[in-house]
Parts: structure tokens; C-alpha cells; sequence
């Protein structure tokens, strides 16, 4: 279509020129620019009074769509139930049992706690109102914790539905904290130690995206975490990790790093096949828009049983590996050993699910050291 049968760049023209003549003289490209710009966005906000055909038939297609996305997402998750009805019944199960394990680690961080105050508190660098030591170390990782039980909530939710690249790019950080917190468990540079629990914690103040935001206790931590830990804590976002790594010295430490400290070499391959769905790179875009039958854009759910049975499999392996690892260490460390068969009914769940969902990856738990 020529500009100049253009409904749209007609009223962008009318409206950019009123502009324009309201204007002191002499005027320079950039004001004519702007009020291009503004007028093109004053037409798309107000179609409804300036153009309102196209907006009534805007609106009746947009109508039409929602009531076809909806009837595909029915079908879909109805497809996907009648395959995997089961084994989600299975999941929720699991998904219950660690949340039961996640109230067993808070009694044992309370049974801790209790215990400290007979003997001595700890305190993070000296600051009364800020927990460190062992029970701080136990608070993180119960934290880690829950936070793997959410996600992978959350990708079972996404796979119900039919969103696979969704629940392949939440798997991705479920094994990003897995990893995190087998690296706190095992690569203490003191056995039975808390300082990457510490420091794992103090790096939470690192995140605000406004540091002017800090109150006078977050600033206090991290003038007190530069003065003993030094300015490559500060260097990046896992300058936390320095002490367990096998290169201390290392200036900008990654999450490889981290990963290989704890051999989780074995399974990058899940971290590599999920960073497609994560980043929003051209792989996807040509994948989802280019067809055999040309040129299509699929923005709707989809079944596709085999990438259900892979994420579904894979989270609960490493959930199953990520919580023992956590249920292990902290019964360990704060010498609450039964609480591991308090949590007998998450082990029988994830043998359950995973027999549901079939074959599962190539892990291998990590063992202590």
C-alpha cells in the first residue's frame, strides 16, 4: 500500500502538523522527528475515535483468536492429562512431600537455634541483628530448598499446560540452584564450615537493583564484607563462590566454576540444552516461525509427550538429588540425624514419579567428601 492511501500515515501527517504549526519558529528536524513520533503514538492509543472501523474490526478478530487459543489450550491439556494424568497426580504428591521436608528443616533450624542460645549466638560479622554461623548456613539452604520445590511446581504447571520451552527454561534455573547449594554443602574451605553460606547470603544485598535503596544494616554487611573478605567478592555476582573453588585466586568467578568444583560437568548437557529456551536468541525464532508449510508463527500450547517425559524426568532428578543433598547436610550439621527418615515419604514419591515418566537422565548423585 502507498503512503499515500495510507488511512494511518494520513492521520499521523494531520496530527504531526497541527504539532508542528503550534511550534515556535524556527523549527530543526529533531522537533519534527518528535512530533512525528508523537503523533504516531497519539493514533494507536486513540483508534476507538479516529479511526473506529479498523478498531471494531480489530477488536471482532482479536475476539475471534481468543476464543481459537482457547479451545487449543482445552484440547491440548486435555490431550496431555489423558497421557499424563498419573503421573502428575504423582508429582503433587512429591511436590507435597517436599514441602513436608522443608518444614522438617525448619524444626531442625529451630532445634539449632534453641540449642546456640545455651552456648553461644552466632552472629554475622559481630551485627546482633544479623543471624551467621551454622544456623545461618542451615537457613540458606532450607531456603534453597524451598525454592527448588517452586520451581519445579512451576514446571509442572508449564508442562500440564503444554508450555515445554517455558518449563526447559525453569528446569534451567531448578539446576542452577541444585547446583548452588551442592557447592555449599560440599566445598566448605573448612569442613563442617558456614562461609559460603555466609557469603552466599551476604550477596543478596548485591542484587538491589538500587543500591540507594540499602538501609544502614545492608551497608554496614557489606562494608564489613569488604573489609575481610576483600573487593573480589564485589567483582561478580558469584564472587561468593572464591573460597570453594579450585582456583581461589581466579578474578571473576562464574558459574562454570562453580559447576566444576562440584563436578557438575556430568550435567551441563541439561544447562546447554536449556539455555535455547532461556536466552532470546535466533534458534527459537527460526524454529517457531519458519515451517514445512512456509511461514508460520505458533504463539499457542503444543503436546509433545516426549519433551514432557524429558523435563518432567530430569526436574525430579534433580530435586530428589538437590533435597537429599540439603536433608543430608543439614542433619549432619546440626546433628539431626532422624530427620532423614522423617522424610522417607519424598524418597517413595520420586521413585514413583520417575518409574511414572520412564527412562531418566545420566546423573550421578555427589557424594561428600
Amino acid at each position: 500500500m502507498d503512503a499515500e492511501r495510507s488511512l494511518f500515515m494520513q492521520l499521523v501527517t494531520d496530527l504531526a502538523n497541527q504539532a508542528i504549526a503550534s511550534l515556535a519558529h524556527p523549527i530543526n528536524e529533531q522537533q519534527i522527528a518528535e512530533s512525528i513520533l508523537e503523533a504516531s503514538y497519539h493514533c494507536l492509543h486513540n483508534t476507538e475515535t479516529l479511526a473506529p472501523a479498523h478498531h471494531a474490526w480489530s477488536l471482532k478478530e482479536a475476539r475471534r483468536i481468543k476464543k481459537r487459543r482457547r479451545h487449543t489450550a482445552e484440547r491440548t491439556e486435555n490431550r496431555i492429562l489423558r497421557r499424563f494424568a498419573v503421573t502428575f497426580d504423582a508429582w503433587e504428591s512429591l511436590l507435597s512431600a517436599a514441602e513436608l521436608v522443608n518444614k522438617l528443616l525448619v524444626h531442625a533450624l529451630a532445634r539449632q537455634l534453641k540449642e546456640e542460645r545455651h552456648l553461644h549466638r552466632s552472629y554475622l560479622f559481630g551485627i546482633q541483628e544479623e543471624l551467621g554461623g551454622p544456623p545461618l548456613k542451615t537457613l540458606v539452604l532450607t531456603g534453597m530448598q524451598a525454592r527448588m520445590t517452586t520451581y519445579c511446581g512451576e514446571i509442572l504447571l508449564l508442562l500440564r499446560h503444554g508450555y515445554h520451552d517455558g518449563a526447559h527454561a525453569r528446569l534451567r534455573t531448578l539446576y542452577e540452584m541444585s547446583i548452588k547449594a551442592w557447592f555449599i554443602c560440599n566445598n566448605e574451605p573448612v569442613p563442617d564450615g558456614y562461609q559460603l553460606a555466609e557469603r552466599y547470603y551476604v550477596s543478596a544485598r548485591l542484587e538491589a537493583p538500587d543500591p540507594d535503596e540499602l538501609d544502614a544494616q545492608d551497608r554496614e554487611v557489606l562494608e564489613k564484607a569488604r573489609e575481610q573478605w576483600g573487593a573480589s567478592f564485589f567483582r561478580s555476582s558469584h564472587g561468593w563462590a572464591a573460597p570453594g573453588i579450585n582456583n581461589p585466586e581466579k578474578r571473576v568467578i562464574t558459574f562454570k566454576d562453580i559447576e566444576d568444583a562440584v563436578q557438575g560437568n556430568l550435567l551441563r548437557y541439561i544447562y546447554l540444552a536449556s539455555n535455547s529456551a532461556v536466552h532470546a536468541g535466533s534458534k527459537q525464532v527460526i524454529a517457531t516461525t519458519i515451517g514445512a508449510s512456509g511461514p508460520v508463527l505458533n504463539t499457542r500450547p503444543a503436546f509433545v509427550p516426549e519433551q514432557v517425559a524429558y523435563v518432567g524426568a530430569t526436574s525430579i532428578e534433580i530435586l530428589r538429588m538437590g533435597t537429599i543433598q540439603i536433608l543430608q547436610r543439614i542433619a549432619r550439621d546440626a546433628c539431626d540425624w532422624d530427620v532423614q527418615l522423617q522424610a522417607a515419604a519424598f524418597m517413595w514419591h520420586a521413585e514413583k514419579v520417575r518409574s511414572l515418566l520412564g527412562s531418566r537422565p545420566e546423573v550421578t548423585s555427589l557424594s561428600f567428601d
